[in-house]
């Protein structure tokens, strides 16, 4: 367990040391590196840091996803909504049976068959 009065970034500190220690006992330099390195004192510098506006990260934020748009992997997403869907599926169908709209659509019956559909195939 933590202790309250010690930052995380010296927790951190010293298991990159151990790390160090026990599996680069032949790289000093690396050691040296690690053990120099000041955690609390970043964290202390990011902490004086100026907060942002919304408005300058939802502007990041949208640059960032231009940036990696061609990375995005359909059928990844595909298979999180899947797991997610097959997960809760008893809420989602019961939930799609109790809305009006959900069942003129026969919105339920349609998941269920999705699901089993996918099962099958995986």
């Amino acid at each position: 367990m933590l202790a309250e009065t010690e930052p995380l970034g010296f927790y951190i500190q010293g298991a990159l040391v151990s790390l160090l220690r026990t599996w680069c006992p032949s790289l000093p330099i690396c050691f040296s590196l690690v053990s120099h390195l000041s955690f609390p004192r970043y964290y202390a510098d990011i902490a004086k840091l100026p907060a942002i506006s919304d408005q300058d990260m939802n502007a990041y934020l949208a640059e960032q996803s231009r940036l990696h748009a061609i990375e995005f992997n359909m059928l990844s997403a595909l298979n999180e909504i899947y797991s997610y869907v097959s997960k809760y599926s008893e809420e989602i169908i019961g939930a799609l049976e109790q809305d009006e709209q959900a069942r003129r659509q026969r919105l339920a019956y349609k998941v269920e068959q999705l699901i089993c559909a996918m099962s099958i195939e995986s």
